[in-house]
């Protein structure tokens, strides 16, 4: 195996272990990334990750004259993991890892706000991001996955927890 291409789909819950929410609900994101081992037979793999998600606000607002909105964004980030794997069975490996994120917050509708009904305003925010899957192998390159992602934002607070589902192609 010398290259895998994944894209998973999931819902990331904000306001976990210890994280804030910024008044963020549950929200749908799709997840793509190109991996590579660091050399041929590794179990250590770096992964580059494009991540969109379609986050929205817990609280109704007034959007440009309507009442009863609820802000939503779609953010984007990028980011850089290594991961481990261990085989389980005959076909399944747990993979884990961790590694950072970056991604675009700014907004001018107050989408993030704090507990105190505060405004967050953040541009741009890294991340740490703790990963698990398992993963079944199908045969001929063809695998899925299963498993969650944490990420920490450092300047909002924010923490969100990922469940994801995805597909993976490898040569």
């Amino acid at each position: 195996r010398q290259w895998e291409l994944a894209t998973s789909t999931g819902i990331t819950q904000p306001g976990t272990l210890g994280g804030r929410s910024l008044s963020l609900g549950p929200a749908a994101f799709q997840q793509f990334a190109i991996s590579r081992p660091m050399r041929p037979g590794s179990p250590t793999t770096l992964h580059l990750t494009w991540t969109v998600t379609e986050h929205e606000s817990l609280l109704e607002s007034e959007f440009f004259g309507y009442r009863g909105n609820y802000r939503g964004k779609t953010v984007n980030t990028f980011g850089a993991l290594a991961t481990r794997s261990r085989p389980l069975f005959r076909s399944t490996s747990l993979h884990y890892g961790g590694g950072v994120e970056g991604g675009t917050w700014a907004d001018d509708h107050r989408l993030l706000v704090d507990q105190n009904g505060q405004e967050v305003r953040v541009a741009f925010d890294g991340a740490l991001t703790a990963r698990a899957s398992v993963r079944l192998d199908l045969g001929g390159g063809i695998g899925v996955e299963t498993g969650i992602e944490h990420v920490r934002w450092l300047i909002s607070g924010l923490g969100e927890t990922r469940t994801l589902f995805g597909l993976t192609l490898n040569r």
